[in-house]
C-alpha cells in the first residue's frame, strides 16, 4: 500500500551508472523503492523510523536507507512531496 505521493522520481549519476553497468540492479532498486513507498524505512535507527512515521502526518521530509549489492542507498522525498531522489549514501 502506497503511504504518500512521491512526486517526480530522480536518480543520481551514481545510481544511473550502476544501472547501466548491471541491468539486474534495477530489480534491487525497484524492490527498495516499493519498500520505501510502503513505509518500510529500511536500515534506519528506531528513532529515525519514528521520525519518518511522524513526517507522514506532518508533511516533513522522508528518508529511507537500504543495503544493496552495490552499497548503501538512500531514498528521500521532500516535504512538499514534489520529488523523490534515489542515491548512493556516498552521494548524500
Amino acid at each position: 500500500m502506497v503511504k504518500f505521493n512521491v512526486g517526480k522520481v530522480y536518480k543520481t549519476n551514481g545510481i544511473d551508472q550502476a544501472l547501466k553497468e548491471d541491468k539486474y540492479y534495477l530489480y534491487e532498486i525497484i524492490s527498495i523503492f516499493i519498500k520505501f513507498i510502503s513505509g518500510n524505512w529500511g536500515n534506519l535507527e528506531a528513532e529515525d523510523k519514528e521520525a519518518n512515521d511522524l513526517a507522514l502526518i506532518n508533511n516533513e521530509r522522508l528518508l529511507g536507507a537500504y543495503l544493496t549489492s552495490k552499497g548503501k542507498v538512500y531514498i528521500t522525498t521532500e516535504r512538499d512531496r514534489s520529488y523523490t531522489t534515489i542515491m548512493f549514501a556516498k552521494e548524500y
